[in-house]
């Protein structure tokens, strides 16, 4: 009797952590990659890091796992691959080379109404350059 309630005490007391472990596992995952994320993005401390969900990547091995983060008015979402085994995070800048990045940014710039290199043709600059040679510097002494 007294080995069957040893038995049921120790049931008792093991099943909450058992139920606990997943959910702890899984919070001190979060907790790292929170970590990671604002060493990363170099965020203050009041800054609230929001993890979404997971969905499958077309890495092997890897899902992706969106992360936004929250300043205050300003809100940035930031695309990141996590290991399936909760081992590695992975930011990964991926660049279109069929685009000339020099292109979109002069497409970016508005050049209207703005100065530019040399006069224009048909009219004189609004200033002047005047060469002094050695020759000439000693003839104005």
């Amino acid at each position: 009797m007294k080995t069957a309630m040893k038995g049921f005490l120790l049931l008792a007391l093991a099943l909450p952590l058992a139920g606990q472990q997943p959910g702890t596992a899984a919070g001190d995952l979060n907790r790292r990659i929170e970590r990671q994320v604002r060493a990363y993005a170099e965020a203050p401390p009041d800054s609230k890091i929001l993890l979404g969900p997971r969905t499958p990547s077309s890495f092997s091995g890897y899902d992706n796992l969106p992360v936004s983060i929250e300043q205050g008015a300003i809100k940035k979402s930031v695309n990141f691959l996590i290991a399936k085994d909760g081992s590695k995070l992975l930011y990964i800048t991926e660049f279109d080379l069929l685009q000339d990045p020099y292109a979109r940014n002069m497409s970016r710039i508005d050049l209207a109404g703005r100065p530019s290199r040399g006069a224009e043709k048909g009219t004189s600059p609004w200033w002047s350059m005047t060469i002094f040679s050695a020759r000439s510097a000693r003839a104005c002494m």
